[in-house]
Protein backbone atom coordinates (compact mmCIF):
# COMPACT_ATOMS: atom_id res chain seq x y z
CA UNK A 1 0.00 0.00 0.00
CA UNK A 2 1.15 3.37 -0.64
CA UNK A 3 0.61 6.09 0.53
CA UNK A 4 0.76 9.54 -0.90
CA UNK A 5 2.43 12.54 0.42
CA UNK A 6 -0.08 14.55 2.50
CA UNK A 7 -0.09 18.09 0.78
CA UNK A 8 1.47 20.67 2.49
CA UNK A 9 -0.20 23.00 5.08
CA UNK A 10 -0.71 26.45 3.44
CA UNK A 11 1.09 28.68 5.74
CA UNK A 12 -0.83 31.25 7.98
CA UNK A 13 -0.03 34.92 7.35
CA UNK A 14 1.97 36.22 9.72
CA UNK A 15 -0.23 38.04 12.58
CA UNK A 16 -0.29 41.91 11.80
CA UNK A 17 2.42 44.01 13.96
CA UNK A 18 0.52 44.45 17.37
CA UNK A 19 2.54 48.28 17.42
CA UNK A 20 0.68 50.85 16.40
CA UNK A 21 2.56 53.03 14.06
CA UNK A 22 3.47 55.80 16.59
CA UNK A 23 5.06 53.20 18.62
CA UNK A 24 7.14 52.00 15.78
CA UNK A 25 8.07 55.92 15.00
CA UNK A 26 9.17 56.29 18.61
CA UNK A 27 11.07 52.74 18.43
CA UNK A 28 13.02 54.11 15.50
CA UNK A 29 13.33 57.97 16.52
CA UNK A 30 15.14 56.04 19.57
CA UNK A 31 17.33 53.52 17.77
CA UNK A 32 18.39 57.07 15.45
CA UNK A 33 19.24 58.88 18.95
CA UNK A 34 21.13 55.75 19.95
CA UNK A 35 23.53 55.51 17.01
CA UNK A 36 24.08 59.57 17.46
CA UNK A 37 24.63 58.73 20.78
CA UNK A 38 27.90 56.62 20.52
CA UNK A 39 29.43 59.61 18.44
CA UNK A 40 28.32 62.61 19.86
CA UNK A 41 28.85 61.10 23.62
CA UNK A 42 32.65 60.46 23.03
CA UNK A 43 33.06 63.58 21.10
CA UNK A 44 31.79 65.48 23.89
CA UNK A 45 33.60 63.77 26.32
CA UNK A 46 37.04 64.51 24.65
CA UNK A 47 36.38 68.05 23.75
CA UNK A 48 35.49 68.36 27.79
CA UNK A 49 38.85 66.90 28.70
CA UNK A 50 40.96 69.03 26.01
CA UNK A 51 39.24 71.95 26.98
CA UNK A 52 40.14 71.18 31.02
CA UNK A 53 43.35 70.31 30.17
CA UNK A 54 43.74 73.66 28.00
CA UNK A 55 42.23 75.62 30.93
CA UNK A 56 44.65 73.82 33.33
CA UNK A 57 47.62 74.78 32.24
CA UNK A 58 46.98 78.17 30.21
CA UNK A 59 44.12 79.96 32.71
CA UNK A 60 45.11 78.08 35.92
CA UNK A 61 42.55 80.60 37.83
CA UNK A 62 39.85 79.52 35.75
CA UNK A 63 40.09 75.42 36.75
CA UNK A 64 42.51 74.97 39.74
CA UNK A 65 41.36 76.36 43.20
CA UNK A 66 44.67 74.97 44.60
CA UNK A 67 46.40 77.75 42.07
CA UNK A 68 44.30 80.66 43.13
CA UNK A 69 44.74 79.70 46.92
CA UNK A 70 48.75 79.96 47.09
CA UNK A 71 48.12 83.67 44.82
CA UNK A 72 45.69 85.02 47.65
CA UNK A 73 47.68 83.59 50.33
CA UNK A 74 51.16 84.94 48.39
CA UNK A 75 49.01 88.35 47.39
CA UNK A 76 50.07 88.12 43.89
CA UNK A 77 46.55 88.54 42.49
CA UNK A 78 45.67 91.83 41.55
CA UNK A 79 42.99 93.61 42.40
CA UNK A 80 41.12 93.76 39.16
CA UNK A 81 41.38 89.91 38.95
CA UNK A 82 39.81 89.79 42.63
CA UNK A 83 37.27 91.99 40.96
CA UNK A 84 36.73 89.98 38.10
CA UNK A 85 36.78 86.93 39.80
CA UNK A 86 33.91 88.70 42.76
CA UNK A 87 31.87 89.44 39.39
CA UNK A 88 31.91 86.10 38.13
CA UNK A 89 31.18 84.51 40.84
CA UNK A 90 27.59 84.64 41.26
CA UNK A 91 26.92 84.25 37.84
CA UNK A 92 29.02 80.84 37.37
CA UNK A 93 26.65 79.93 40.52
CA UNK A 94 23.58 80.44 38.49
CA UNK A 95 24.82 78.93 36.07
CA UNK A 96 25.37 75.43 37.79
CA UNK A 97 21.94 75.53 39.51
CA UNK A 98 20.84 75.97 35.74
CA UNK A 99 23.13 73.15 35.03
CA UNK A 100 21.74 71.41 37.56
CA UNK A 101 18.09 71.50 36.56
CA UNK A 102 18.65 70.37 33.14
CA UNK A 103 20.48 67.45 33.88
CA UNK A 104 17.46 66.64 36.16
CA UNK A 105 14.82 67.76 33.85
CA UNK A 106 16.76 65.40 31.07
CA UNK A 107 16.55 62.73 33.85
CA UNK A 108 13.01 62.96 33.67
CA UNK A 109 12.52 62.77 29.60
CA UNK A 110 15.04 59.30 30.14
CA UNK A 111 12.45 58.37 32.28
CA UNK A 112 9.61 59.12 30.60
CA UNK A 113 11.11 57.23 27.42
CA UNK A 114 12.08 54.14 29.55
CA UNK A 115 8.07 54.12 30.62
CA UNK A 116 7.36 54.01 27.10
CA UNK A 117 10.00 51.26 26.20
CA UNK A 118 8.09 48.95 28.93
CA UNK A 119 4.87 49.94 28.14
CA UNK A 120 5.60 48.96 24.08
CA UNK A 121 7.01 45.26 25.80
CA UNK A 122 4.24 44.75 27.69
CA UNK A 123 2.00 45.33 25.11
CA UNK A 124 3.85 42.59 23.18
CA UNK A 125 4.37 40.31 25.37
CA UNK A 126 0.35 40.53 26.60
CA UNK A 127 0.03 39.33 23.23
CA UNK A 128 1.85 36.75 22.72
CA UNK A 129 0.88 34.87 26.48
CA UNK A 130 -1.18 31.64 25.46
CA UNK A 131 -4.64 31.84 26.58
Amino acid sequence: MTTKNPSPKVLAAPPKDPLAENDLAFLQMRRRFLRFWKIAGVSTLVFLVALFSWLYFKVPNLVNPFHVQRQIESNALTPSALKVMAALMPLMMVLAFFLSVAIILFGFSAYANENRYLRILDSLLAERKPK
